[in-house]
């Protein structure tokens, strides 16, 4: 960072970096939780779109370490919302996740593994004899499924790649093992 700040030797990056203002890359995907059109999260008196859409999606903002507010692992910031008959206002605080350093990363650890994870049907590939198969939205690489035991929880007793079918982690019965593979 400090060399991107040091005099015009980087001025294209700092640009880019400073275009970056506000963005959100959540309009680019189709299964993303739209924030609603009476709906805005104020942030040091300016409206934070990126910030609402992190919040209607569980997820987390990301910025650089400045001071005083970014440098926190969760910024505070007020939820204006007006009902759809443009009559109740609302405003509440809340608290948004926010990634700007290593600390915030390991302090953001579980949502950060579980993001996407839902047991809703739409995770569900395969539906086997004591077993399920589900591919989690948006989960790490390489390409995998997930392997659960029949109680429906988000444990898994294994990872398979996609690809190949090597076993990523975790163990089954050699029988269980068969079955899954086959």
């Amino acid at each position: 960072m400090a060399a991107v700040l040091r005099g015009d030797l980087n001025k294209d990056e700092w640009r880019f970096l400073a275009g970056l203002d506000q963005a959100s890359p959540w309009s680019a995907y189709p299964q993303a939780v739209a924030p609603g059109q009476f709906e805005e999260i104020i942030f040091q008196g300016q409206a934070a779109m990126g910030m609402l859409w992190a919040t209607r999606n569980g997820s987390t903002i990301v910025s650089f370490a400045f001071p005083p507010n970014w440098a926190d692992r969760i910024v505070q910031a007020e939820l204006h919302q007006v009902d759809d008959t443009g009559v109740d206002f609302s405003s509440i605080e809340i608290a948004v996740p926010n990634l700007s350093g290593p600390e915030h990363v390991a302090a953001h650890r579980e949502l950060i593994a579980t993001y996407g994870r839902d047991l809703a049907k739409s995770s569900l590939i395969y539906e086997g004899d004591g077993f399920f198969v589900r591919i989690w939205f948006n989960d790490h690489p390489p390409p995998h499924f997930h392997v659960m035991p029949r109680r429906d929880t988000s444990d898994a007793a294994a990872r398979y790649a996609i690809e190949t079918l090597d076993l990523l982690s975790g163990q089954l019965s050699p029988p269980l093992r068969r079955k899954v593979e086959e």
